[in-house]
């Protein structure tokens, strides 16, 4: 059995990509800031019928504190991560990256 981290992974290409790993029988473990929100997707993802567990992880994948935090429960609960998925992002301004702010650009980062 596998162990796949999903940031961002409460709604959305997110949580689709979580569902179909665990019906293929892989432990998820889904993130995002939002505890209510992780809690209603774990909910989601547990109707489905497998073997695989589910864990939630809430954190800022913007924070490398909350990278840590994300990785360190996923070793203690599952003892590794096999597969990575960066799916978190962030909203931006639509224009060309030459014509935003450097506040606009500390944010996406």
């Amino acid at each position: 059995m596998k162990t796949v981290v999903i940031t961002g992974s409460s709604r959305g290409l997110g949580l689709e990509m979580a569902k179909e790993f665990r019906r293929n029988g892989n432990n998820v473990i889904i993130n995002e800031p939002c505890i209510e929100n992780l809690e209603k997707a774990k909910a989601t993802l547990e109707e489905i019928e497998s073997e695989a567990k589910v864990y939630i992880c809430s954190g800022d994948i913007t924070a490398s504190g909350d990278i840590q935090k994300i990785i360190d429960y996923t070793v203690e609960n599952c003892g590794n991560i096999d597969i990575w998925i960066n799916n978190a992002g962030v909203n931006q301004p639509m224009k060309a990256i030459w014509e935003l702010e450097e506040s606009e650009i500390d944010c996406l980062l």
